[in-house]
């Protein structure tokens, strides 16, 4: 685990907090993610406590409140180094290989454990229902999340939908703004700080009036105001490094839940590229004779 000036003030302080505050605090210590992403309310539920008692368990850390414990979190995420993490994972491992698989793979299960509560559920649906009026569907995503989404564009592509990516930087980013129409919505996946290119695309959908909706893991996204709806997704385990399993499971129940909406497209859609299938199949069974 990164230890961090939470987890110092949780230690300082251990001995004075009450049997309930304290068990409220080694959550929120345990649980990053969850803190920058859920209600106090959400949190008071998953502590069997209540929200003011989160708002309490803060304060007795040191904090003015849960924000000020959000935005130290969030301060920190935004400064990690990938490599620095992957040397810190390693460190922690001490060279055991299956200690390391095992942690990755529990850090995955976490963050689909969070992709299942009723908040991000939710979210999920209104994603699917607003992209499902849209004449095309446009991903924004650069970095290594443009490659979990050109498999998202393969999946909705046979089953009828149009998309479009928005996926290069700086200057070239232009002629894939300049390839907006009326009619589009974009999804936009922005984790970390939001790069330049993000904020140019929001100001351009606005200017054409065009809806975005974001996917990031900053409940405090300085970028949220400016989009119809956000929803959070985990990305980066308790060692540090960034997982993508979170992304990918919502991406996939997207595809799943847009399928469900236009059922009929969907399947004509798969079925001819099934006959296509076949027909390339016999051509290359006769080239071979």
């Amino acid at each position: 685990m990164v230890h961090s000036d939470l987890t110092a003030r949780l230690e300082e302080r251990r001995s004075e907090l009450p049997t309930v505050l304290l068990r409220v605090a080694e959550y929120l210590d345990q649980n990053r993610f969850d803190v920058l992403s859920r209600s106090a309310l959400a949190l008071g539920e998953a502590t069997g406590t209540s929200d003011a008692t989160v708002i309490r368990a803060a304060k007795a850390l040191g904090y003015e409140g849960l924000a000020a414990l959000r935005r130290e979190l969030a301060e920190e995420m935004a400064a990690r180094s990938p490599a620095r993490d992957l040397g810190a994972s390693i460190t922690a491992a001490q060279t055991d290989m299956a200690l390391a698989i095992r942690q990755s793979i529990e850090a995955g299960r976490s963050h689909l454990e969070h992709m299942l509560g009723a908040d991000v559920l939710e979210g999920i649906r209104l994603l699917a229902e607003n992209l499902h009026q849209a004449e095309r569907i446009v991903f924004f995503a650069i970095g290594p999340t443009r490659h979990l989404v050109r498999y998202a564009e393969a999946q909705l592509r046979r089953r009828g939908r149009k998309v479009h990516r928005l996926s290069h930087t700086g200057s070239m980013l232009a002629d894939d703004l300049a390839g907006l129409a009326e009619g589009d919505a974009i999804l936009a996946l922005s984790y970390g700080q939001p790069y330049h290119e993000i904020d140019v695309t929001l100001s351009e959908a606005a200017r054409r009036n065009i809806p975005v909706f974001l996917l990031t893991d900053r409940a405090q996204s300085p970028i949220s105001a400016r989009v119809r709806h956000t929803v959070t997704v985990p990305r980066r385990a308790d060692q540090g490094v960034a997982l993508h399993i979170g992304t990918i499971a919502l991406l996939d129940s997207l595809v799943t839940a847009l399928s469900l909406l236009d059922k009929d497209q969907a399947v004509e859609h798969l079925k001819n590229v099934e006959r296509l299938r076949r027909a390339l199949a016999q051509h290359t069974d006769r080239s071979n004779d």
